[in-house]
């Protein structure tokens, strides 16, 4: 409600977890790699080279930037010198051990790498980020999700109906969408 929201941004409380509410979906100040969702989204570039998009999932989970990388260098999967690259507006899967819970654990954390910039300083292609959220919705619809800000808007139309949390590390951010 709207008075339990007001209670939230005016509680004064730093490093408390903000949630706020709009249908299906959460919107969440705090670390993506720790939401305990089904599915953590993660933004990513086709050059292989980790921006400020991915850092926190590759932080956290080394294996999945290894597979990452190599993805983007496999010449057979993205060569050079082709734009737009292949791999724009398409999603790599990944299986992880949830490091939540510890790493002698059959608790698995998917992780959907999805394509949405050439290069690591380039803007989101709008195209390629709805491309990917539709075949998010199509291939785990029913499962939690976790998203970064960045992809909100897109989230907000093409996911509206699939449990999601967007999640940024700033209040601010938040607020923008």
């Amino acid at each position: 409600t709207d008075e339990d929201e007001k209670k939230l941004r005016n509680s004064g409380k730093k490093n408390k977890e903000r949630r706020f509410y709009s249908s299906m979906i959460t919107y969440v100040k705090g670390d993506i790699t720790e939401s305990g969702a089904d599915v953590i989204v993660n933004l990513v570039n086709c050059e292989g080279k980790v921006d400020k998009l991915s850092h926190a999932v590759f932080s956290k989970y080394p294996q999945a930037k290894k597979w990452y990388a190599d993805i983007c260098s496999n010449p057979t999967v993205n060569p050079s010198k082709v734009h737009p690259s292949p791999l724009l507006g398409k999603i790599t899967y990944d299986y992880i051990p949830d490091l939540r819970v510890g790493e002698d654990t059959e608790d698995m954390v998917l992780i959907a790498n999805c394509f949405i910039k050439e290069a690591a300083d380039d803007f989101i292609n709008a195209k390629a980020l709805g491309l990917c959220f539709s075949q998010l919705k199509q291939s785990v619809g029913k499962s939690s999700m976790a998203i970064p800000a960045a992809g909100a808007w897109a989230a907000e139309k093409i996911l509206k109906d699939c449990d999601i949390a967007i999640y940024s590390k700033r209040r601010n951010a938040l607020y923008n969408y």
